[in-house]
C-alpha cells in the first residue's frame, strides 16, 4: 500500500534569497519507511529526502532566487517504492517592494493647492 498523501506545512511569505525551513509529515499503513520529495514551485525540487520512520516528521529548507507566488508540493513513497498522491499545495509569497510615497504626485498636489488657496484652505492643507 502506498503512504498517505503527506502534509507540508512552514511560512507562506518569505523573502528573496532567504533560507526557510519546511516540514512534511505522512505515516505508511504498512509501517515502511517513508522518503519525501519536494517540488518548491521553481522548477527545483529537494530529490528523494530519507528514510524517515512512518510518522516521522522530515525537514528540509529551501530559498527562492526569483519574485513570485509559488507553490510547495510533497509526495512521499515507501521503501519498496510505491508512492503517494501529492500533498495539498502550500502557497508561497513573497512581498513586493511598492513606492507607498509618490512624491512626483504629492509635489503636483503642494503647487496646485497653492495655485488655488481657497480650496487648499477648505481642505485643511
Amino acid at each position: 500500500d502506498p503512504p498517505y498523501a503527506p502534509s507540508v506545512t512552514g511560512p507562506s511569505r518569505v523573502k528573496l534569497n532567504e533560507e526557510y525551513n519546511f516540514y512534511f509529515s505522512t505515516s505508511d499503513p504498512n509501517g515502511d519507511e517513508i522518503y519525501y520529495y519536494a517540488d518548491w514551485g521553481d522548477d527545483t525540487n529537494s530529490s528523494w529526502l530519507g528514510p524517515y520512520n512512518s510518522g516521522q516528521t522530515a525537514e528540509a529548507s529551501h530559498k527562492w532566487s526569483g519574485k513570485g507566488d509559488y507553490e510547495i508540493r510533497v509526495k512521499a513513497k515507501d521503501d519498496h517504492g510505491v508512492q503517494s498522491d501529492w500533498s495539498d499545495p502550500l502557497p508561497i509569497s513573497m512581498p513586493r517592494n511598492k513606492q507607498l510615497i509618490n512624491y512626483p504626485f504629492f509635489e503636483f498636489l503642494g503647487r496646485f493647492l497653492q495655485s488655488f488657496p481657497i480650496l487648499r484652505n477648505s481642505l485643511g492643507f
